[in-house]
């Protein structure tokens, strides 16, 4: 739990996306004085990192999302405080993208799509109900990112998918049964046993997953996911539109399976280095991109907490992510 303490937003980070929400907020209701902005994704459930996106939903506009999208833009670069502001028109789902050029946040904004609003109360309701989804998920997530491995436009598992394949692992994880809701299950075990689940044992050609109603498995085939000429994809049911693969355009399955399977022969199997690096630090390297102010202001935070000030962001307590 070490690095999950270390990894959580600091009260500056909060405060800095409360202020740019504040402001997108403003902006939403000086264009569209009918229109409401909503935060959604991992910003909203509180389950996010340093490199996380502000994932935002303006609903109630007016006008074509990519008219909208436009007018945000122009207001954006008048204010000088932005950077990188892009219009992706052409998308499935339109968005405007930028990042905040004081601390780096990046930012999004969608126009009048509820799916991710709704999706995000569902795992809301998740992470109230199952314990250790939150600390695996943040490992994880951060695991991912390390890799470039972490975003759906390049083929990787994003945040949403990746959540319905921890809540599907909590759900079946042999041993647990109704109690794998337990604040005290070992999370190094959890984490040991998704990672060796889905990096060598999970047949993603034949088999699917569904997290509704406890959580079941089914034959791709039947669902009509099966893709002859990708049938290594991974099949996942969004359990809000039971209808859609989640995992459909996660091309990239097979480098996070790769990372999966060696990430746990680094936990299961350590390598008698005679090095002081914890298991966890073996998979969780210290990553440039989080050079910033805030998260040097969480480093300091998290090694003055610390009984042992030599130790690192990838310690652990009791064993791996525990």
């Amino acid at each position: 739990l070490d690095f999950v303490s270390f990894i959580k937003p600091t009260k500056a980070e909060v405060k800095r996306r409360e202020t740019l929400v504040d402001f997108m907020r403003q902006v939403c209701a000086d264009l569209w004085p009918e229109s409401e902005l909503h935060v959604f994704g991992s910003y909203a459930t509180g389950m996010f990192l340093p490199s996380s996106d502000v994932d935002m939903a303006a609903i109630g506009c007016n006008e074509s999302p990519v008219t909208a999208l436009n007018r945000l833009a122009r207001v954006l670069r008048n204010d000088g405080n932005f950077d990188k502001i892009q219009v992706i028109a052409k998308a499935k789902v339109p968005i405007i993208k930028w990042d905040d050029r004081e601390s780096g946040i990046a930012l999004n904004i969608c126009i009048n799509q509820k799916d991710g609003i709704a999706n995000t109360q569902w795992v809301l309701a998740k992470k109230a109900e199952i314990d250790p989804l939150e600390p695996i998920l943040l490992v994880l997530k951060q695991f991912l990112y390390n890799r470039d491995l972490h975003e759906t436009f390049t083929g990787g598992w994003g945040s949403y998918l990746l959540t319905m394949t921890i809540i599907s692992h909590l759900q079946h994880h042999p041993g647990q049964g109704p109690d794998h809701t337990k604040a005290e299950t070992n999370l190094g075990a959890l984490l040991i046993d998704y990672l060796h689940l889905y990096g060598l044992r999970f047949n993603m050609e034949r088999i699917g997953i569904s997290v509704r109603d406890g959580g079941s498995f089914f034959q791709k085939r039947s669902q009509g996911w099966a893709d002859a000429t990708r049938p290594f994809l991974l099949s996942v049911e969004d359990p809000k539109n039971p209808a859609s693969d989640l995992a459909r355009n996660s091309f990239n399955v097979r480098n996070v399976q790769r990372a999966f399977e060696g990430a746990y022969f680094s936990l299961a199997v350590p390598a008698a280095t005679g090095n002081t690096e914890t298991l966890l630090g073996s998979i969780l390297q210290w990553d440039s991109r989080w050079d910033s102010a805030f998260a040097e202001h969480r480093l300091r935070m998290y090694k003055a907490r610390q009984p042992n000030p030599g130790r690192g962001p990838g310690s652990s307590s009791g064993g791996p992510g525990g």
